[in-house]
């Protein structure tokens, strides 16, 4: 079968050199880049190759990785045979999933683009036994594979000012508490695709959601960007370990959507989601709940929508870090004239780091979890919504200990 283990699985995988792995990967990358740079010179030269062309080309791609695959770890697998599936391409099979129209050559060669700078950047790493037995050592190593963390000092400068109790009047900070972010990280793909999803949703529980063709589109590009990446890949191979998810990256792939993009009802049919209330807030009888993301933060103070008041005392003086290099705070704002007295985020972390870290704890069915993330101790919150017989996230925040 093609894309698949050689008949070791994954058992030899793992027990597999890391250095050869690597090479391994190297090589997978090397034969990916050369596709991908082929089809693209042929864009740029207008030759647009007719469809029995085109399914030619992908045949002889889905050979010339196939020897590279199949040392892959499993997580490499299943997500290349997923990102195939979803230009209708039946990997297995080699040929066109059934049903499927022709994909052009503009998604062929986006999609060869993107899953080779997403393996260029992908970390190997499988959860050691002590992770697995340790969800505290399992979100240290997610903290440890966030390549796409920003810098304090260095990507970005905040001013967190002075300090209040969450019932005190007044605004603490005269200042917006970014002073400056690199414009650069906000193109970095995984960056650019969330903040694509952030002006999908009203602001109001109570009121219903509905999804365009075009913002399903946008919550599956994202899902499938930050798929590529380290901590999404660990986590995937984490929970299918722990006999919680599937091994398959597409059913997996699926259960995220369903967890943190299919709406539930808070206050009427279809008005909040995991992802809106976590990563965009939402507004309830004049207070502001969730909005627990440090890019939406950004961003919104930008436009003038928030203003900043400070951060909540007692602050973690434990910490090893200067004020403006925290990498967890709980802070107010007013977000349009609607106060969050409390909030508390990561500050720098990549999206793909968050997601996996509240997926991780949320499906493990830990609703409560202190956990090392570098210097930090973290409480991880996760809480469930239920509704028609189904889990969703409710909420999912960190607390710093």
């Amino acid at each position: 079968m093609v894309f698949s283990s050689d008949g070791s699985g994954g058992a030899a995988t793992l027990k597999a050199n890391l250095d050869d792995l690597q090479e391994n990967m190297d090589g997978l990358c090397k034969a990916l880049a050369e596709k991908s740079k082929y089809l693209g010179e042929k864009q740029q030269a207008g030759k647009v190759p007719l469809t029995s062309q085109l399914a030619g080309f992908l045949r002889e791609t889905t050979a010339a990785l196939t020897p590279f695959v199949r040392q892959c770890p499993v997580v490499v697998q299943e997500n290349l045979r997923s990102e195939f599936s979803n230009i209708g391409w039946d990997v297995a099979k080699n040929a066109a999933c059934a049903g499927a129209g022709p994909p052009t050559v503009g998604v062929v060669h986006d999609m060869l683009s993107r899953v080779t700078a997403g393996l260029k950047n992908l970390t190997l790493a499988e959860p050691t036994s002590k992770e697995l037995d340790s969800i505290s050592a399992a979100a240290d190593k997610l903290w440890s594979l966030d390549a796409n963390r920003l810098s304090p000092g260095v990507e970005y400068t905040i001013d967190l000012q002075k300090g209040k109790k969450p019932y005190n009047q007044g605004d603490a900070a005269p200042n917006p508490l970014y002073s400056w972010i690199k414009p650069e990280v906000l193109k970095r793909p995984t960056y650019a695709k969330f903040i694509a999803l952030l002006d999908n949703y009203e602001r109001s529980t109570g009121t219903s959601e509905t999804e365009s063709s075009e913002e399903r589109k946008e919550n599956v590009d994202f899902i499938n960007e930050i798929m590529l990446t380290a901590p999404m890949q660990y986590a995937h191979a984490y929970l299918s370990k722990k006999g919680k998810v599937s091994k398959d990256a597409q059913k997996f792939k699926q259960q995220l959507y369903q967890v943190w993009f299919q709406f539930y009802r808070r206050e009427t049919a279809n008005d909040s989601s995991g992802f809106e209330h976590v990563f965009v807030g939402e507004e309830k009888d004049g207070k502001i709940t969730g909005f627990h993301n440090w890019i939406q933060m950004y961003l919104e103070e930008k436009a003038g929508r928030l203003d900043y008041r400070g951060y909540i005392m007692p602050r973690d003086r434990r910490s090893k870090h200067p004020d403006d290099w925290q990498q967890v705070i709980t802070v107010q704002f007013s977000w349009e004239d609607e106060l969050k007295d409390i909030s508390s985020s990561f500050i720098g972390v990549s999206p793909e780091f968050e997601f996996a870290l509240y997926t991780l704890c949320f499906l493990m069915g830990s609703e409560k979890e202190v956990v090392e993330c570098g210097d930090y101790d973290v409480e991880v919150t996760t809480y469930s919504f239920t509704s028609k017989g189904k889990k969703y996230i409710g909420s999912a925040f960190p607390s710093q200990k």
